[in-house]
């Protein structure tokens, strides 16, 4: 057993100095308000990173150290800038609150802990229950409950007697021997226990929770580390070396797990090929989040890599650089093409937008700082991504124009078409109408003698005839109403003034004088008025009613040809549209019946439909 207490490691007093900082700020929580309570201290936690705690103080840290991380701050932020960023950080880590090993790849431990507990992996390793479950292993459960709730209040002895009692029921438990692991090394600072915890704690998880595995691999390579730093033994640093090389296999894309190895590598730096390792991974790590270069230029572990980071940070702020510039070069080529389709182009304030956000990149493209570097490229990437969903939608409406220009020039030449074939359909559909309407003004001055009928009748509903039926109303002949007296009456009398001046103008031209015999003659005619009349009125009515069946017959004559004529001219129209979509077909190279939709609804002019069949083409 090694004599090494871990107050003795300078990296372990700065790792634990950000732990209690961590847990004074959030005090006591549990469940899901552990990450809320977590996420809205991450500003403050990343302006205090920069800030020289004890820990620093206590490196005896040499002025070119000091000045090399100034240097290298300068490289990687502006101050107003980093406080906008570690803002925006608060809200990300709600999204994803493994972004917190990237502002201290350990002290957040034992909170990450709780929130991984809710995770679908611990969540039913830690509750499963059996039918015939061993009541050991029911007991070890509520013991590690009680641990887990004595640790977060605070009750180390309590919560490791727990712990240790749960342990003895279920041994095979590897989140209770994590969990001792924390308390022995963040509470105790008892090296021994911690690297038999978290050693027990990975063989136990190995194969079964990858989670647990790489986190108690990592604080045991920690741990070897810290002891190899303080006693100089290079096999105790290739040792840990070893271990957390076998978490970063298991899973190479684990922050925790690269930030290990990185500083495992840059212990090791005397041999080049750890150094370069550990170049590549700063590198990556950075790439991944930014945040990471902070955290790594002012943790101990990396001082005498300080150099070796900086040259990585300056690497990466040209690349980036660069990158923004072929991005910008993108983005111009994208301008120009774009001015060149503006007849096309739906959303002119979209384009705008655009546009003046990339006038503000161009004129922070001279700021040489990482963070802004990498903030650069990332809008310059979604401004590209912009112009991709403009020009998406430019060749949409270009193919729109295309079609819609080829689409006004068919329906022009269809239209000629039909009217010629519905000319003669639409000329007795006008004498039908006119007939109608006058046999309905002669039923109206003379109506017939009928009783109450329902008679069928062909009406236009939406485009479709139907027939419907219609009821007629009860009806008294006109020749027994007055009009037919009155008719009768002014016959006569017209008849016989008629005569009797016909009569006086032949005597005045003849110059023959008119007698009184005459006068009694003109009286003697004037009696048989009524006669006139009656004579007269039978003339009338039976023209009327030999009208009626006329027009009767001719309404009736024109339904017919109407009804023959008719299903035969929209056969002629369907053909007609048939022979126009071939011909749209043709031109615009669409599917036939895609070409036939765009008639039908170019002929409606709803020519923005012509978009949503362009849409399914």
């Amino acid at each position: 057993m090694a004599g090494f207490s871990l107050n003795e490691s300078i990296e372990y007093l700065q790792i634990k100095e950000k732990y209690q900082f961590i847990n004074k700020s959030i005090y006591s929580s549990s469940g899901p308000d552990v990450l809320a309570s977590v996420a809205a201290i991450t500003p403050v936690f990343i302006s205090n990173i920069s800030k020289p705690g004890m820990a620093l103080i206590a490196a005896h840290s040499t002025p070119e150290a000091h000045a090399k991380r100034a240097a290298i701050c300068q490289i990687l932020f502006t101050p107003q800038f980093l406080d906008s960023k570690a803002s925006l950080f608060k809200a990300e880590v709600l999204r994803n609150y493994n972004l917190l090993y990237s502002i201290s790849n350990y002290s957040f431990a034992p909170l990450l802990f709780q929130m991984d507990c809710e995770t679908e992996e611990l969540k039913k390793f830690r509750s499963i229950t059996q039918p015939n479950e061993d009541p050991r292993l029911k007991m070890s459960r509520i013991l590690r409950r009680k641990a887990e709730e004595s640790y977060r209040n605070g009750q180390w002895d309590e919560a490791v007697r727990q712990f240790n009692e749960s342990d003895e029921k279920n041994e095979s438990d590897y989140t209770t021997h994590y969990q001792l692991g924390l308390i022995y090394f963040f509470e105790k600072a008892d090296y021994n226990e911690a690297c038999n915890s978290f050693k027990k704690a990975a063989k136990l998880s190995q194969n079964k929770s990858s989670v647990i595995f790489i986190c108690s691999t990592v604080f045991f390579g920690l741990l070897l580390r810290l002891f190899a730093a303080v006693t100089r033994s290079q096999n105790l640093l290739e040792e840990s070396y070893s271990a957390l090389t076998q978490a970063y296999n298991l899973d190479n894309q684990n922050s925790m797990a690269n930030y290990a190895l990185a500083q495992s590598c840059a212990s090791l730096a005397q041999k080049s090929s750890f150094a370069t390792s550990a170049k590549d991974l700063i590198k990556r790590l950075i790439k991944t989040n930014e945040f990471t270069a902070l955290q790594m230029i002012y943790d101990v572990a990396f001082d005498a890599f300080l150099p070796q980071i900086e040259e990585a940070v300056v690497s990466l702020v040209t690349e980036m650089k660069n990158s923004s510039i072929d991005s910008f070069k993108e983005i111009d080529d994208s301008i120009d093409r774009i001015s060149q389709m503006s007849k096309y182009l739906g959303n002119a304030p979209k384009l705008a937008a655009i546009k003046n956000e990339y006038r503000v990149l161009q004129d922070r493209i001279n700021n040489v700082n990482y963070f802004e570097m990498k903030d650069i490229q990332h809008h310059s990437k979604r401004i590209l991504e912009e112009f991709q969903a403009v020009f998406q939608e430019v060749n949409e409406n270009r193919a729109y124009y295309q079609i819609r220009e080829v689409a006004e020039d068919v329906i022009k030449d269809y239209k000629g078409e039909e009217d010629s074939i519905r000319a003669p359909l639409l000329s007795l559909e006008a004498d039908l109408k006119s007939a109608v309407t006058e046999f309905e003004k002669l039923e109206k001055t003379y109506p017939p003698d009928r009783e109450e009928q329902i008679i069928k009748k062909k009406v236009v509903i939406k485009g479709k005839v139907e027939t419907v039926d219609q009821k007629v109303e009860a009806s008294v002949s006109w020749k027994k109403q007055k009009i037919y007296l009155f008719i009768k009456s002014l016959i006569g009398c017209i008849f016989a003034v008629m005569v009797i001046l016909a009569v006086i103008c032949l005597f005045m031209f003849m110059k023959v004088e008119i007698k009184p015999v005459s006068y009694v003659m003109f009286v003697i005619f004037m009696l048989f008025t009524p006669l006139y009349g009656s004579i007269g009125g039978e003339v009338y009515y039976l023209n009327i009613e030999a009208k009626r069946r006329r027009l009767h017959e001719k309404v009736e004559k024109l339904e017919k040809l109407i009804e023959v004529k008719k299903p035969r001219v929209e056969e002629d129209i369907v053909k007609l549209k048939e022979k126009y979509a071939k011909t749209l077909s043709e031109k615009t190279k669409l599917a036939f019946n895609a070409s036939l939709q765009i008639v039908e609804v170019s002929l409606k002019g709803n020519f923005e439909q012509i978009k949503r069949y362009l849409a399914n083409t």
